[in-house]
């Protein structure tokens, strides 16, 4: 009873929406997706097995052909003595026939249809897995690598895991109990020649292991570069204008081609590897069909006719076996691919994550902050300080510094992005320590160039929950800002901005920026250092709307100078 509750309950935490202590593995992820999709991952299975038996059977059937057209003995006949079945006339060989051609043919079709949906499945299932786990990932934690490294495990890694779940799982169960039961009639044949390809193919595998394993730090190194030139790709694309103003096109595009040779010959590596496995597959089968005829005519006695049903009963066998011996060898190669990218996808669902709380107190803070002898560390790792400060309830506080990164920390810090080492933050009398982050970012807002619009409309981008009330909140923004760059009705709603709002100006990026924020509605409004790059009339709309929010709101603006007729009512310098 204990171990069924302990395996629930790893399922569950696999499932949930929160962080979960257990850390994740290979094998408890393998168990919770097989937890959920037994019925096709068994079904295809047995189907794969059935679809290398009917191969087989198909071929042999021909014997029964044969022995009834032409009156003669042939060795597949020998094998079809395993099978209870008497064929007397050609017209019970053609419906015989036929029944397991259409039993072939619908049995190849629904073990591939099942194989691919269960890889699908699965790449589904850690693709969906993976993002949730990126979502829920701390800042810290996601800024450790640049954001192009992180496409990789979306592509060339989930292709790998799927070959993994697929040929290296599926199949190779199938083919491993199709050579096993291959391997019993080989026995029941002849024992000495059951012996040759048993102890000759035992070599061979170990030799292949070997060799698997050391091709996986090749199969690694190339995985790792082409996640390295992605990245740099990515970023090189990213800064597209920047490349154009100062004629970098010639210098990137070298840094490109070296990138991209070390990618080839790592490349060439593993092909070398694949190849030489191939190879060694083909040595092997023929070099066994050679032993075992020389062991049949061993001191040159040829055997009796009697004899030699057997043995070529046994070498049909062999010869039938080949499709699946041929995939047996390179499943070291797949499983060696899908280990490593693996342990990339786990070392990315293992990262430390923000703890959501399913629950939380709806609590009515007055929006007054308190900072106490903050130290932090800094994106040098460096231990960094803010010293006291009393941020007023209700009222708009006007931040001083000429350090864009103090201002970052101090944002940052409120929003619980950064982490306190010493020191204690408080809203009201709630310590900030003793609250998810989750929770904090439910009363704060921030507008700020760093934090770009997310949506390709201007309703995706300011409104994130799609109400029809929203719609109407926000057309009466629009308008009592007076945005100009739509019209005010429904349909520009869905006016197309693009990616982070790029086909916008500046300034009116920045105006859905405070629109964002007004639509939220939260007690705390973080503003960086944004108002003076807006126009006039911008301005002037953006400082009586939030003269307007500071009777019940508080309200923290970034800002070296004085902002007319902003009614500040704290000024503190950090």
């Amino acid at each position: 009873m204990p171990r069924f509750w302990n395996r629930r309950r790893l399922v569950n935490n696999l499932n949930s929406q929160n962080p979960s202590d257990i850390p994740y593995t290979k094998w408890n992820v393998l168990f919770s997706f097989t937890n959920k999709n037994i019925y096709f991952i068994l079904g295809s299975v047995i189907l794969s097995f059935f679809d290398n038996l009917l191969k087989i059977l198909i071929t042999l059937s021909l014997g029964w052909y044969t022995s009834l057209l032409f009156q003669s003995q042939s060795s597949k006949l020998f094998l079809l003595k395993f099978i209870p079945l008497k064929i007397h006339s050609i017209n019970e060989f053609n419906s015989i026939f036929i029944i397991l051609v259409l039993a072939k043919v619908l049995t190849t079709f629904t073990q591939n249809y099942l194989v691919g949906l269960v890889g699908e499945k699965f790449s589904k299932f850690l693709r969906d897995k993976l993002f949730e786990s990126q979502l829920n990932q701390s800042p810290k934690s996601f800024n450790q690598k640049v954001t192009g490294k992180y496409l990789m495990r979306y592509s060339g890694d989930l292709v790998a895991i799927q070959h993994f779940i697929t040929k290296g799982v599926l199949i190779f169960t199938s083919d491993l109990v199709f050579m096993l039961l291959a391997l019993a009639f080989m026995a029941s044949i002849s024992l000495d020649l059951f012996c040759i390809f048993s102890s000759f193919s035992l070599i061979t595998g170990v030799v292949v292991f070997f060799m698997s394993r050391i091709a996986r730090t090749a199969i690694v190194n190339r995985r790792n570069y082409r996640s390295i030139m992605m990245g740099w790709v990515t970023s090189r694309l990213y800064h597209f204008t920047t490349i154009k103003s100062f004629n970098r096109e010639r210098k990137e595009y070298n840094s490109f081609l070296q990138k991209s040779k070390n990618v080839y010959h790592l490349g060439l590596k593993v092909s070398i590897n694949n190849a030489l496995t191939k190879t060694l597959f083909q040595f092997y089968f023929y070099a066994v069909i050679f032993i075992l005829f020389c062991y049949m005519n061993r001191g040159n006695a040829i055997y009796s006719i009697h004899n030699k049903a057997p043995f070529f009963s046994f070498l049909l066998l062999v010869l039938y076996a080949k499709s699946s011996l041929s995939r047996l060898s390179k499943v070291a190669l797949i499983w060696q691919a899908g280990r490593t990218s693996f342990n990339k996808l786990l070392s990315i669902y293992n990262l430390p994550k923000e703890i959501k709380p399913l629950y939380f107190p709806k609590r009515k803070l007055t929006g007054q902050i308190s900072l106490k002898s903050i130290s932090y560390l800094n994106d040098h790792l460096q231990k960094s300080f803010i010293s006291d400060i009393e941020i007023g309830a209700n009222s708009i506080n006007r931040i001083v510094s000429f350090e864009k990164k103090t201002i970052d920390a101090l944002f940052n810090l409120i929003q619980k992005k950064t982490d306190i080492v010493e020191g204690n933050l408080y809203f009201d009398d709630l310590s900030i320590k003793d609250t998810s982050a989750f929770e904090i970012r439910k009363y704060t807002t921030i507008v700020s160039l760093d934090i770009p619009l997310l949506g390709s409309t201007v309703f995706k981008a300011v409104a994130y929950n799609q109400r029809i009330k929203n719609k109407e909140k926000l057309l009466n923004l629009l308008s009592e800002l007076d945005i100009q760059f739509i019209e005010k009705n429904e349909q520009s709603l869905q006016f197309n901005i693009g990616d982070s709002g790029i086909k916008l100006s500046l300034q009116d990026r920045i105006m859905l920026q405070f629109i964002r924020a007004f639509m939220t509605n939260k007690k705390i409004m973080l503003i960086d250092d944004v108002l003076p790059l807006l126009e006039n009339s911008q301005r002037e709309a953006v400082i009586k709307k939030l003269n307007a929010l500071s009777l019940n709101k508080t309200i923290i603006i970034h800002s070296n100078s004085k902002i007319l007729n902003l009614n500040v009512s704290n000024t503190l310098s950090i």
